[in-house]
């Protein structure tokens, strides 16, 4: 992994002692010095600097994520996806997922005690810990999805919503006013678990019976 300026590699990197099976995908170098001053982790890192962001026109290209592809050649048992939980952030988890989930290497995502929104390097140590400790596996999640009829409960829990707001927004039953943030993800939460809305009945009139 390149410093910054990309003048070399930093020395985390290059630490022969360090586990270089594992990786630790980070949106910048802040968040790294976040989760190194828990000291409880020992893999190494890849810096995206950024995350994916339609509306702010940053797309794949723009980050950091072909370097990420050239490092998994190596000899990587997993990779840790802990881009912040906000809606850039999930956006890029869930890329990254999909890009490297035919090479058959471990995905795992950083628990949810992270509080939406968050950024990492704003979050104290326990809490760090604790979610990487709890990390998801983002592959086995989603085989195990696909095995069993999605949920507005499993929508929710992925999205980081309440089920009744995860309810309204697939329903088009805005009786609340959501934000944006909150509709694309709920909805980019329904495509990653391949949900399928459910086909309405419809209401057969019955037959008037005439009795004679």
């Amino acid at each position: 992994m390149l410093h910054p300026d990309g003048s070399g590699d930093l020395p985390i990197c290059s630490n022969p002692a360090r586990d270089h099976k594992t990786i630790m995908v980070v949106e910048n170098t802040r968040d790294l010095a976040a989760y190194e001053k828990t000291g409880r982790y020992d893999g190494v890192y890849h810096v995206l600097h950024g995350a994916i962001s339609p509306m702010l026109g940053i797309g794949p290209e723009d980050i950091r994520l072909k370097e990420l592809i050239t490092r998994l050649e190596g000899d990587v048992e997993e990779v840790i996806i802990a881009t912040n939980s906000s809606l850039e952030g999930e956006t890029t988890a869930m890329y990254i997922s999909k890009l490297i989930k035919p090479t058959g290497i471990k995905v795992s995502r950083i628990a949810s005690g992270v509080p939406v929104g968050g950024d990492l390097e704003y979050i104290d140590e326990v809490t760090l810990l604790r979610a990487l400790e709890g990390r998801t596996e983002l592959n086995k999640r989603t085989r195990t999805m696909n095995k069993k009829k999605v949920t507005s409960t499993d929508i929710a829990r992925a999205a980081g919503v309440s089920q009744s707001t995860v309810s309204m927004i697939l329903n088009r039953k805005y009786n609340v006013s959501f934000s944006r943030e909150t509709i694309d993800k709920v909805e980019a939460a329904a495509k990653e678990l391949g949900y399928v809305p459910q086909k309405r009945k419809t209401r057969r009139k019955a037959r008037k019976r005439s009795f004679w």
